[in-house]
């Protein structure tokens, strides 16, 4: 008899200690889904670097999918959506229950015309192609005319990587000389190079292989614009590191 009466109080216990854990996590539950103690108040959408007024929402960025508990995973964040973002950082303040969202927007750096389809694209520093562009006529230093006949267009970048770099740089050096332009030209892109055509001055010409400011291109076109010959000359050739050519005829 004692026996029975320790097995069932040991069963007993046992029950006990069940319902007692249901309890602890159905109240659990409740709270963390159903009490408001961990509901998010507020999800602030901010986005810097952008132009002409550029917004985003919470429904935006997260693709419609409410988010309305502080505790649970964020959803995930489809950037293939976003080709004009280059990256989001996530913050959340558990106290204030507040999800706050910093979108960065891809800088307007250059517009990238591709004359055998006249599509324009806006360029980042990068190189990517993320957003359609007006098609604008006359010199600027920001508009390349490409006529390599290359198959690209949006979510493709202009140039590889290293290649874009040294692009950027030719491009910054002529900016800081304040070079008069007329167009800006890539016709060949298997040589690696463009021609820069200048305002009553000469063409010049630039490969990307290499740094324009290691090379001292700088130096060498400051040099022809200071010169009475800047309007003779017919081309300045920098198309090979640390040498510089040029010539008064076109023939």
């Amino acid at each position: 008899m004692v026996k029975k009466k320790s097995g069932a109080k040991r069963w007993l216990k046992l029950i006990l200690a069940i319902v007692l854990l249901l309890f602890v996590v159905g109240g659990a539950v409740y709270v963390f889904n159903y009490s408001g103690l961990f509901r998010v108040k507020n999800i602030n959408v901010t986005v810097t670097n952008g132009i002409n007024g550029l917004t985003l929402s919470a429904s935006d960025v997260f693709g419609g999918q409410p988010y309305t508990n502080i505790l649970a995973p964020l959803p995930s964040i489809d950037m293939s959506k976003f080709p004009y973002i280059s990256s989001f950082t996530i913050t959340k303040n558990y106290f204030e229950r507040t999800v706050y969202v910093q979108a960065v927007a891809r800088q307007h750096e250059f517009i990238w015309c591709m004359t055998a389809t006249s599509d324009c694209y806006w360029v980042d520093g990068t190189g990517l192609m993320f957003e359609n562009a007006p098609q604008v006529s006359g010199g600027n230093l920001n508009v390349i005319s490409d006529s390599s006949g290359r198959d690209i267009g949006m979510g493709d970048y202009a140039l590889p990587s290293d290649l874009f770099a040294n692009f950027a740089a030719d491009i910054n050096l002529l900016n800081g000389l304040e070079v008069p332009i007329s167009s800006i030209q890539i016709s060949d892109i298997n040589h690696e190079e463009m021609v820069v055509v200048t305002d009553s001055g000469p063409e010049i010409y630039f490969g990307f292989t290499f740094d324009p400011v290691a090379s001292g291109d700088e130096a060498v076109i400051r040099q022809a614009m200071q010169s009475s010959d800047w309007s003779k000359y017919c081309y300045i050739d920098l198309r090979t590191m640390y040498k510089a050519y040029t010539s008064f005829s076109c023939a």
